[in-house]
């Protein structure tokens, strides 16, 4: 396979089409939830009336699965930092 396939839909002939997040866009999303995680962090402790747990926890996930595309320079998939 030559062709680099991009982040966007993606579907195996008649399964449900899902979303493909390249290796390096995921990284930038993912560095993108964690700025945003510790602005609503803030936020959340000065209003805890407005905090969500149940988005906020999806939200840490995503950002989880996002982070998981990270290799060391050999190649390999880096251990996942949790939080």
């Amino acid at each position: 396979m030559n062709t680099r396939t991009e982040t966007g839909q993606l579907q195996f002939a008649d399964d449900w089409p899902g979303i493909f997040i390249r290796g390096d866009d995921a990284l930038c999303y993912a560095s993108v939830l964690k700025r945003l995680f510790a602005k609503a962090e803030k936020q959340a402790k000065a209003s805890p009336e407005t905090f969500e747990a149940n988005d906020w926890i999806k939200l840490q996930n995503l950002a989880v699965l996002l982070d998981s595309c990270r290799v060391n320079s050999d190649g390999h998939q880096q251990e996942i930092e949790r939080d």
